[in-house]
């Protein structure tokens, strides 16, 4: 039974808190918008539904509690106090800031640089693997259960719904997750009356379809989802169905193909999706390979699109067109192309001159970048803007672009 308007119900730490508004209804509880009667604070409240107020709720509603995860990480929106109050059985958590990710990820109104939506993804798994490191699975990972805010040009997340969480030795969790972010092993329980529980590696599965989201702007089963049923059958293969090594992919107008993604991402996705539970990606994995990612972006400047480069890109995979190539000119005019993913520079090259060595530097195209390794004695060194010469450190790749000016030994030369 829904509480009206002004209700007060008190914690097991005394607290008072009123409700303000009705908020919504969801599986297992209603939810309110509720405030501390002291200070007026707001928040939320969730009173469970007749059915779930029993000793195994209230035994993991204390739990939650007793975590302190709302103090433990930026990103947790988790339960404060708990209610236990005869005939009521609930908890009290901090009001999130922001809108749900799906209204935020969908809206086309909201723009942002690309390289937050990955800043966005790392966010979230870091949060996810310090939970995971707790011995705790969320159990519900979906965008209704993360908000998003925006500090000036920083956008921030908070995790919320932490009711059907997984832990060692209480009682498990009483409902599945939501139904477009189920495992395939979830699906085929469901299918058979079976039970249907999170766990570590569901939950693998649902975090794969969340960077999915996020990175690609759509979701693993767009394209498949004309109906429920082909919906359903789609997620239930364990097959990535947007795999650009699959030659059979619907055109899906919608979002980024995913070609934009490199081979490590690619791969992430390939076993995230799949039917073996257990090569599915942790959320540490998720991060390390997020983190590196960051350096990889690059936004094509004929139709601005992004993509993580690696050395199968040599054009957008979006706009279709060819990356510009380097070429390294030296002050007789001589012009070297580096167009071909890795080239040699030494005496020969550079005319003989005596000071640089047989092999003096590589250079590696990497998509649109180019990268100098100095391997030569008498240095590699690049002008700064200031007019001062540093030097390249030995084996340390340089990002070199148009204008750069470099000094192999004494041998000046330029990109072009």
């Amino acid at each position: 039974m829904q509480l009206p308007q002004g209700t007060t119900v008190r914690t097991t730490l005394k607290s008072g808190i009123e409700v303000v508004s009705f908020l919504s209804s969801g599986g297992q509880g209603f939810v309110y918008k509720a405030r501390y009667l002291d200070t007026g604070e707001l928040g939320i409240l969730k009173i469970f539904k007749d059915e779930y107020v029993n000793a195994d709720s209230a035994k993991r509603a204390e739990f939650l509690v007793v975590q302190q995860l709302h103090k433990k990480h930026i990103c947790f929106a988790a339960p404060s106090e708990v209610i236990i109050q005869k005939p009521r059985i609930g908890h009290f958590s901090r009001l999130a800031k922001g809108v749900k990710a799906d209204d935020f990820l969908y809206d086309e109104n909201e723009t942002y640089p690309y390289i937050q939506s990955v800043e966005l993804a790392l966010a979230i798994v870091g949060a996810l693997e310090y939970l995971h490191s707790l011995g705790i699975i969320h159990g519900d990972i979906h965008p209704g259960n993360l908000y998003i805010s925006r500090v000036g040009s920083v956008l921030y997340v908070e995790i919320i719904d932490f009711d059907n969480f997984r832990a060692k030795g209480l009682p498990l969790p009483s409902a599945v997750g939501h139904i477009l972010y189920l495992a395939p092993e979830l699906r085929k329980a469901l299918a058979a009356c079976k039970p249907a529980v999170p766990d570590e590696y569901t939950e693998r599965y649902a975090v794969t379809v969340l960077m999915h989201e996020i990175l690609l702007s759509k979701h693993p089963a767009s394209g498949y989802d004309r109906t429920s049923a082909e919906m359903n059958h789609a997620m239930s293969l364990g097959v990535w169905l947007h795999d650009p090594f699959i030659s059979s992919k619907v055109d899906v107008p919608n979002g980024l193909p995913s070609f934009i993604l490199d081979y490590e991402l690619a791969s992430l996705f390939r076993r995230g999706l799949g039917k073996d539970p257990e090569a599915r990606p942790s959320a540490s994995e998720w991060r390390a390979v997020l983190q590196k990612a960051l350096d990889r972006i690059f936004i094509c400047p004929l139709c601005g699109s992004p993509c993580f480069v690696d050395v199968s890109k040599k054009s957008c995979p979006v706009c279709l067109k060819n990356y510009p190539n380097l070429n390294l000119v030296t002050s007789s005019g001589k012009v070297i192309c580096l167009d071909n993913g890795c080239i040699r520079i030494g005496r020969t090259e550079l005319e003989g001159a005596r000071t640089v060595s047989a092999l003096h530097a590589v250079f590696r195209q990497v998509g649109p970048f180019v990268y100098v390794e100095n391997v030569g004695v008498n240095g590699t060194y690049k002008r700064e803007k200031n007019g001062i010469w540093t030097h390249v450190k030995d084996r340390e790749p340089l990002l070199v672009e148009t204008g750069d000016v470099l000094r192999l030994a004494d041998v000046e030369v330029k990109i072009e």
